[in-house]
């Protein structure tokens, strides 16, 4: 994990990078909640919401993604990227009651004030804003 933090000009940006292997999806999630109670000044209930939605993205960059690794930053005004190497825009997808996998976009869609998926040249982002209180 390697991690760079900007703090200036009322401007907040923390990124951290992780290897792509699922046991590099813990430490993403409890380092962006952290990161948002420490630094950003979020309540406990959007750090929960945050370390949630970010485990949800980094799993699916584990599952889907390519390349060696994944990022995620935390931006002011409560907003969460994650990016990986892949440039296939995921699809929230409805799934069946035994179906072990495919609710995380939905979850991220439902438990965030707005997401969005932004293609770049080396893969995408997947961006969501949490619910102010």
């Amino acid at each position: 994990m390697c991690t760079n933090q900007h703090q200036g000009q009322d401007v907040f940006v923390a990124r951290s990078v992780f290897p792509r292997r699922p046991e590099a999806i813990g430490p993403a999630r409890s380092w962006a909640a952290k990161v948002g109670l420490q630094v950003a000044g979020w309540s406990v209930a959007q750090a929960e919401t945050c370390a949630l939605l970010v485990s949800e993205l980094a799993t699916n960059a584990v599952l889907h993604a390519e390349g060696a690794r994944f990022e995620v930053t935390v931006w002011p005004e409560h907003v969460v990227e994650v990016r990986d190497g892949s440039k296939k825009k995921p699809e929230i997808r409805v799934s069946g009651m035994s179906d072990v996998n495919g609710r995380g976009l939905l979850l991220v869609h439902v438990l965030s004030a707005e997401f969005e998926v932004i293609l770049v040249e080396d893969g995408k982002i997947v961006r969501f804003r949490l619910n102010k209180e």
